[in-house]
């Protein structure tokens, strides 16, 4: 890997924090804040117990699973409501409105219809990423050129090769964009639904670590998902650039 100008200044301010930490920590009462080596220690004490790995497999799992559900439905509801007047008109009052209600205040009702349990998690999760997805992907089918539209129309074009060459390419940078913010969304669900309703993934670490006031292990499980909500966010990133939408990126006015 080529180190860039702005990889090494990456790379200078993460090393300077991660000094400035350490010295603050050791100066600190340890229920409110430990240096990075007591982090580093507890990462490697979950290991040997053999809870890392389990948490981080149980929530990652139910991400998976919700993101791709969510996703599987936000794109063909999103390209529906953006192509057909009807559809957007008589589904965007509900969509709406369900988007402004706070996904976690339906938890009770889920609880009731479902119980407590993986399903209850993955209905949030996927009603977390669903709604963002889709309304992303309505903007992106409702801001096609006319032009090029009305082009393969007068060249007698199908309604399929409409949606193929025109709609989804010049849609997929909306799609893309809210995949990448549904999959955050995704995590900050599945962490809180563990965290108040119970769970064995990293929600339910940072609760139980909590409790005991082990405040290096919260710190450890925190910065975990942080730095593989980041990892994820960065391979789909990486993925547009470099197939995806691998055109758009070849001229750029900021890098």
């Amino acid at each position: 890997m080529i180190l860039t100008k702005g990889r090494v200044t990456q790379i200078g301010v993460i090393v300077a924090f991660v000094i400035i930490w350490e010295i603050i920590g050791r100066n600190t009462n340890p229920l409110v804040l430990v240096p990075p080596s007591s982090v580093a220690i507890a990462i490697f004490e979950l290991s040997i117990r053999g809870e890392l790995i389990p948490r981080l497999a149980y929530t990652y799992t139910n991400i998976f699973l919700g993101y791709t559900i969510g996703a599987v439905v936000g794109i063909p509801s999103g390209i529906a409501m953006g192509r057909w007047r009807i559809v957007r008109i008589t589904a965007n009052p509900f969509v709406l409105a369900l988007y402004g209600i706070p996904s976690l205040t339906l938890v009770p009702l889920f609880i009731l219809w479902v119980g407590i349990g993986i399903l209850m998690h993955l209905t949030v999760i996927i009603l977390f990423v669903l709604f963002i997805v889709l309304i992303n992907t309505m903007d992106g089918v409702r801001s096609v050129n006319l032009n090029f539209v009305e082009t393969l129309r007068s060249f007698g074009g199908s309604e399929r090769q409409l949606l193929t060459k025109v709609i989804l390419p010049g849609s997929l940078p909306y799609i893309m964009t809210g995949l990448r913010l549904g999959l955050g969304r995704a995590v900050v669900a599945a962490v809180v639904v563990e965290m108040f309703f119970g769970g064995i993934g990293l929600g339910g670490g940072l609760h139980v670590f909590g409790n005991i006031f082990w405040t290096a292990a919260v710190i450890a499980l925190i910065l975990i998902i942080g730095a593989t909500n980041l990892g994820l966010t960065n391979l789909i990133k990486f993925l547009e650039q470099r197939w995806i939408l691998r055109w758009r990126y070849t001229i750029t006015a900021f890098d």
